[in-house]
């Protein structure tokens, strides 16, 4: 499963809605600028189940399209140049 959502509640309700309809060994692919340690938590307890969280942070977020990409400020993954 691959989403893209903003950052905040909505992805914690929808990381938890899906974990409850996922089987063990599936994945959920996350698109969206995070802070790190929330998508660490979200690996560690959907891997608890046996399930697969992937960040690849698209450069922008869901809004990049929009409005471009974060200020080099705030970018600190790889991939920001």
């Amino acid at each position: 499963m691959w989403w893209m959502l903003p950052a905040g509640e909505i992805t914690e309700r929808t990381v938890s809605d899906l974990a409850g309809m996922l089987d063990a060994g599936n994945a959920i692919v996350d698109g969206k600028k995070t802070h790190y340690g929330a998508d660490l938590r979200r690996a560690e307890a959907l891997a608890a189940n046996g399930m697969h969280y992937v960040d690849v942070s698209v450069s922008g977020g869901v809004f990049g399209l929009e409005r471009g990409r974060r200020p080099d400020s705030q970018n600190r993954g790889l991939g920001t140049h």
